[in-house]
């Protein structure tokens, strides 16, 4: 599953580089209005997207809103089709 968090505040290189390297995969995109969003992928039963959370308020930042995407079997199966078509 992803989840991404919409957050407001300051998220420095440094902040990112502390927060991959504690949470693993973390995609991060600022928006016009100046907030930021922090992609995830989780399992079911990981407390990564509560570890996300705790530490982005430790960091000073704001939660705006959190979304979460499950993935189904039709999902699965056209990314491991385009997997392996560009795989060649």
């Amino acid at each position: 599953a992803l989840a991404e968090l919409h957050v407001r505040g300051v998220l420095s290189d440094g902040r990112l580089a502390e927060l991959r390297a504690a949470l693993g995969e973390l995609t991060s995109r600022t928006l016009d209005d100046g907030t930021s969003k922090l992609r995830i992928e989780r399992r079911a039963g990981d407390d990564r997207l509560q570890r996300l959370i705790e530490q982005t308020l430790a960091g000073g930042c704001t939660v705006i809103g959190c979304d979460t995407q499950h993935f189904g079997l039709m999902q699965v199966l056209e990314s491991i089709e385009a997997n392996a078509v560009s795989r060649g």
